[in-house]
C-alpha cells in the first residue's frame, strides 16, 4: 500500500518463486515459510520502488511472532528469516504485524459511515 492506503500489489503464494524441496516437518512449518518468501519478495520490491518506510501486514501470526523475536525461529526456516530481517535494515521504519486488508481498503470509492457522517454507536 501506498502513503494513500492505496493497494500497490497484493502477493499471492503462486508467484513467490521455490526454493529448494526440503520436505517441512509441520503445516505450520511450511506456512511460514511462505511468508518468510513473501515477506522477503514485499521488502524487495518496496526497496526497489524506492519506499524508506514499510508496514508489512500477514494473516500469519506464528511468522509475524518469529520476525519480531518473539518465538524462536524453526530451523528450516532461519535462512529466510535472516534474508528477511537483512532487508528490514535497509528501511528507516520497518514493521511486520498480524492484520488483513480492510473491505474498506480494497474500496475506497466507498465512504465509511464515519466520513459520510453518519451517527457511529456510543457505549455507557
Amino acid at each position: 500500500m501506498d502513503e494513500a492506503a492505496r493497494v500497490l500489489e497484493r502477493i499471492p503464494f503462486d508467484r513467490i518463486p521455490h526454493g529448494p524441496a526440503v520436505r517441512p516437518s509441520t503445516h505450520a512449518s511450511a506456512r511460514s515459510r511462505l511468508t518468510f518468501r513473501a515477506l522477503v519478495y514485499a521488502l524487495w520490491n518496496a526497496r526497489r520502488l524506492g519506499f524508506r518506510r514499510i508496514a508489512l501486514h500477514s494473516d500469519d501470526p506464528g511468522a509475524v511472532a518469529q520476525m519480531n523475536g518473539e518465538r524462536r525461529v524453526d530451523p528450516e526456516a532461519v535462512g529466510l528469516y535472516l534474508e528477511a530481517r537483512a532487508l528490514m535494515h535497509l528501511y528507516k521504519s520497518a514493521t511486520i504485524d498480524v492484520g488483513e486488508l480492510l473491505p474498506s481498503v480494497l474500496e475506497p470509492w466507498a465512504p465509511s459511515p464515519v466520513a459520510a457522517g453518519c451517527p457511529t454507536p456510543v457505549s455507557s
